[in-house]
């Protein structure tokens, strides 16, 4: 085993491939900037000025979106100014109840009023307090 290479003639034939390659290949940046102008100057000479539009739509776009986020942010961590959940309820509860506020009657509701019926609809209470406790703890039973 030699650190010689095996065919000295065809690593000679491909040194002078490469050479003739990078004699030929345009530097980098000449390529770039060739481009660059050609893609601002355009066919017609209003190559410039379409890219200088179409910055400030993208920067109008951005614009846009950063506002829309920000009032976004702003609606969500102002406070709730007076709509409460307990105005909600009563709202609803007077409506549900009166016949002004839409609620509807049929004639036949008497009828399915059956000793015992009330049980369905009251909710279970331990100690004096309604079922589930509102402040989130756990029932306290009547103490004997």
């Amino acid at each position: 085993m030699t650190n010689q290479p095996s065919d000295p003639d065809l690593r000679e034939l491909f040194q002078e491939l490469r050479a003739r390659d990078e004699r030929r290949a345009p530097a980098f940046r000449e390529m770039v900037a060739g481009i660059r102008e050609e893609a601002l100057e355009g066919k017609d000479g209003e190559g410039l000025e379409r890219h200088r539009r179409r910055r400030v739509r993208h920067r109008v776009a951005w614009g846009g979106t950063l506002l829309a986020a920000a009032s976004a942010a702003i609606l969500l961590l102002l406070p709730d100014r007076g709509a409460s959940d307990a105005a909600f309820e009563a709202a609803v509860h007077s409506y549900a109840t009166s016949s002004a506020g839409g609620a509807w009657r049929s004639p036949t509701d008497a009828l399915l009023k059956v000793p015992g019926s009330e049980v369905l609809t009251t909710l279970p209470s331990l100690g004096g307090r309604r079922w589930p406790a509102v402040s989130g703890g756990v029932p306290r039973m009547n103490q004997m």
